[in-house]
């Protein structure tokens, strides 16, 4: 229940709400049926039963309004309300107060040039006592809580990031990087032009060019050295 929930957020009014308890139902029921009955027990019943369930819906009203203060702010309906419930509170726990208070003696240690302070001060319970019921349940309702709502603060966009795309996307870049790359790990092929007269032997990157470079060397290097290879051979003849 909602009222429970009030109860147990809000125990210092809940307390305090039991204590005047008792003493408004005496109140109540004194004043509408007279002083209790004793002895008998139904009587008794019949006279504190209406008395017990109005005090105790002026304790509700009074813990759902301060509960209601506190959570939700004062507004004048609210205020209002919280105002009755607190009089009618003191005005009860006043009577019973009126009817109980006992002629407390002055103690002999008091001087007698404090004397009429101090019994001022014992007279004024009659009315101070009543009261601190209310003003404490009154206090505690407009303490620092949550009478105000706190304010929702925006929550801040999240930043965006702009991508342009170039002209050439970066994935097609990298791409081409990664193939370049591939191609230079790859040894690219030798051709080797090899003349069998002389031994003479060197690589080319391309099959054109070792034909070539052969054709060439075959054509004027390996003619002169054959040439000088003859003329050696018949210098040693003669």
């Amino acid at each position: 229940m909602k009222f429970l929930r009030h109860m147990s957020e809000n125990l210092f009014i809940t307390f305090t709400g039991i204590a005047a308890l008792v003493h408004s139902t005496w109140s109540l029921g004194t004043m509408f049926s007279g002083i209790a009955p004793s002895g008998d027990w139904w009587a008794y019943t019949a006279w504190v039963l209406p008395a017990f369930f109005v005090a105790f819906a002026m304790d509700v009203g009074q813990i759902s309004t301060s509960a209601a203060i506190r959570h939700n702010g004062l507004t004048w309906q609210r205020a209002l309300a919280f105002f009755v419930f607190s009089v009618a509170t003191y005005y009860l726990q006043f009577l019973y107060i009126a009817h109980h208070m006992p002629a407390l003696a002055i103690a002999s240690g008091v001087s007698p040039f404090h004397q009429w302070a101090v019994v001022t001060g014992r007279d004024a319970a009659i009315w101070i006592l009543p009261l601190l019921l209310p003003l404490s349940t009154m206090l505690y309702t407009i303490s620092d809580g949550d009478n105000k709502e706190q304010p929702i603060e925006p929550t801040p966009p999240e930043p965006t990031i702009a991508i342009e795309s170039p002209e050439k996307p970066m994935l097609e870049e990298k791409s081409s990087d990664i193939a370049a790359f591939s191609i230079e790990l790859i040894p690219q092929a030798k051709f080797e032009a090899h003349c069998s007269d002389c031994g003479w032997t060197k690589e080319y990157e391309d099959s054109t060019k070792a034909a070539r470079a052969l054709n060439t060397h075959k054509s004027i290097h390996c003619k002169a050295k054959a040439l000088e290879k003859v003329i050696a051979q018949n210098g040693h003849a003669n």
